[in-house]
């Protein structure tokens, strides 16, 4: 990778369990790769079977000795909470074996269902009920975490010493370059997203066929306010237009200022937050 990178760039690749082989992680490690985020889901097979993952519980201990072998320098685990198999009894022991894994990082994304989708139409069931004392399954989730060295630094990720940079980067709205099929890149404020099919992807060579999306400045306040609210990021106090909304936010002790700066005291609220300043 280089001379095209600096000499301490994150370079992150994702895997699932099953995928994994020691020649395959050593080789990515000798181009550079020096982060892994390992697409765990759950330590239960009925639940795995249930977001129609293909790899088995078995498969996690036998890639966490491979990453281990292979002297990967930072690795998350991605968790998926909010399937009918949530319970807190469930989700407690999810949450101990994740944590004891050599990991610096953990992800835990709330099942999204989309109206129409076969996991919609199984009927998804929720079990809020069931975490009394909590204001919702990510908040227990966030409690439980903290308690075991992991702190939330946005709404979905949680750090143990180490918080990726190529998140924070997005969180930062900072510029960033997509290369592949499907990927999306945003620079100057313009989006814009290559072709998704990887054959027509290489038959178009001219890049000037990509789709772009000019982003508005409604746009991009939306995106300042949600993103620096659902993270460790914050949202400049002097982007904030709606300085009567901000003063009633203040008031209720939903958001706090530090320095020059506003963040979220519940980076769960942190659509409504958004939503709210925009008014």
């Amino acid at each position: 990778m280089q001379p095209y990178i600096s000499n301490n760039s994150e370079v992150n690749i994702e895997a699932n369990p099953n995928s994994l082989t020691l020649q395959w992680l050593k080789s990515l490690k000798s181009l550079g790769v020096n982060r892994l985020s390992l697409g765990v889901q759950s330590f239960f097979d009925k639940k795995l079977q249930f977001l129609e993952r293909i790899h088995q519980k078995d498969c996690i201990a036998k890639a966490f000795e491979i990453i281990q072998q292979a002297r990967i320098e930072n690795v998350s685990l991605d968790l998926i909470y909010g399937t009918p198999f949530c319970t807190k009894e469930i989700l407690e022991l999810e949450l101990a074996q994740a944590s004891q894994m050599p990991i610096n990082h953990l992800s835990a994304y709330q099942l999204s269902i989309d109206e129409g989708s076969k996991f919609f139409l199984q009927n998804k069931q929720e079990r809020e009920g069931e975490f009394e004392g909590f204001p919702s399954i990510g908040h227990f989730i966030k409690s439980y975490l903290q308690s075991c060295g992991f702190y939330q630094y946005e709404v979905s990720n949680y750090a143990r010493d180490y918080r990726c940079k190529h998140n924070l980067n997005y969180w930062e709205r900072k510029p960033y370059l997509g290369v592949g099929a499907g990927a999306v890149s945003c620079i100057n404020d313009i989006r814009s997203y290559t072709q998704k099919d990887i054959k027509t992807y290489i038959q178009e060579k001219n890049q000037d066929k990509e789709s772009k999306e000019v982003l508005s400045p409604q746009d991009i306040e939306l995106e300042t306010l949600f993103l620096g609210f659902r993270s460790c990021v914050g949202v400049a106090e002097k982007k904030i237009t709606q300085t009567k909304h901000l003063k009633i936010l203040l008031e209720e002790k939903k958001v706090e200022k530090r320095g020059d700066k506003i963040y979220a005291k519940d980076y769960f609220l942190s659509d409504s937050l958004a939503l709210f300043l925009q008014d």
